[in-house]
């Protein structure tokens, strides 16, 4: 968080919209650094959380009914599923209620945060993220260096984000980052040509 406030990654001029789970170490993190916050807590943890303090049969039907309260397509619908599931629920799992009423209050920020472009509920972007650097460094043993792993990451990172931004080009902002001075590439955004059609040839060689 240090080097994203450093680099002046954040677009939103001193305000920041936080997706976590329920993590105090990272909420308090981005207080210290940014010195603000409007946070939403992910709401696919808070139903997956909700499933352990439900009897293990129903365990499953839990779960999934706090993802039915989440994903109500207004506010207003939220807040009466909110209310039925809190019905049908509280004889048999009144501690799974009892967990999702506590921190619905928390998830429901990117209904009301009006301010920010980007107002994801959940935390399942940065997770499938993390998932590129397992796959890309799994099988990586040349590094050597912390430095070479953190422009890695840094490199991944750049092109994740700018893939979510249409008509960003990520190796221009890698440049931007790493020269001063501007450098013109021979790159383009466009999507690579369609391979060659495969073709057959017949030879045949003596004595082998």
């Amino acid at each position: 968080m240090d080097e994203v406030f450093r680099r002046g990654w954040i677009r939103e001029q001193g305000h920041l919209f936080l997706t976590s789970d329920g993590n105090e170490g990272i909420r308090s993190a981005a207080a210290i650094v940014f010195g603000f916050g409007v946070h939403q807590r992910c709401t696919w943890h808070i139903a997956h959380r909700a499933r352990d303090w439900g009897p293990t049969s129903c365990a499953a039907a839990v779960e999934n009914s706090v993802h039915w309260v989440f994903n109500a397509p207004t506010h207003e619908q939220l807040h009466e599923r909110l209310r039925l599931f809190a019905q049908r629920w509280r004889m048999h799992a009144p501690q799974a209620v009892n967990s999702v009423l506590r921190k619905a209050p928390e998830a429901v920020s990117h209904w009301v945060a009006t301010d920010f472009p980007i107002r994801p509920k959940t935390a399942a972007i940065a997770e499938r993220h993390s998932l590129e650097y397992k796959r890309r460094l799994r099988s990586t043993r040349g590094l050597f260096r912390d430095d070479n792993l953190a422009a890695l990451v840094r490199l991944i990172d750049l092109r994740h984000n700018c893939a979510r931004q249409p008509g960003a080009d990520w190796l221009q902002v890698a440049v931007r980052d790493l020269w001063p001075q501007p450098m013109q590439l021979h790159h383009s955004t466009a999507p690579p040509p369609p391979p060659p059609r495969p073709t057959t040839t017949a030879y045949t060689t003596r004595g082998t």
